[in-house]
């Protein structure tokens, strides 16, 4: 079930229903952050910001009370921290960078007091992730080698790692995968 919010004709928000009546962001809409995000795109995260700035309005006019909408929009605040956690890492982000922005702005999440105040924090949210993505994304062309180096390190945190594997990992000496760290970090 699609419900246009507010005046039909001014607004541009289209939100959704679950069985559960819990109004949401169509994944459509959120698909323009999430490939904002996945591009280091700041400016679109911005644009988006200003394009949605009914958002808290609409969903206003659908709940019964102010709680109520509160709710819901904390309840689509966590929803969207999980969600773009999700897509920076698969952009390359490193999975501990994304939980720890994830992990903050849900802490600032609880502390909101208004509407607006939620809004701004999920678009700050998706602005510093796409923050970091395009930190990541500038240094993957300066060092493809070294990006898979960290990919590398990444996917076996978790064993006792060795300059030798790493090398190995991606056809160098371990005297040249050491010199690209250096270089690099």
């Amino acid at each position: 079930e699609r419900i246009y919010m507010s005046d039909r004709k001014r607004t541009g928000i289209i939100l959704s229903r679950t069985r559960r009546n819990q109004i949401y962001l169509p994944y459509l809409r959120k698909k323009k952050y999430f490939d904002a995000i996945k591009a280091g795109d700041t400016e679109r995260i911005a644009a988006l910001s200003q394009d949605n700035y009914e958002y808290p309005t609409a969903l206003y006019n659908r709940c019964s009370s102010y709680s109520e909408a509160m709710n819901k929009m904390y309840y689509e605040a966590i929803c969207a921290a999980s969600e773009m956690c999700l897509v920076a890492i698969e952009a390359g982000l490193l999975d501990m960078v994304a939980y720890d922005i994830r992990d903050e702005f849900i802490k600032e999440f609880d502390n909101a007091g208004a509407l607006p105040d939620l809004y701004d924090l999920v678009h700050g949210m998706a602005y510093n992730y796409a923050v970091k993505m395009k930190y990541v994304l500038k240094e993957k062309k300066k060092s493809p080698r070294l990006a898979r180096m960290v990919s590398y390190i990444e996917d076996h945190l978790g064993e006792k790692i060795e300059l030798a594997d790493i090398a190995e990992h991606v056809n160098v000496s371990r005297t040249y995968a050491s010199a690209i760290f250096k270089e690099t970090t």
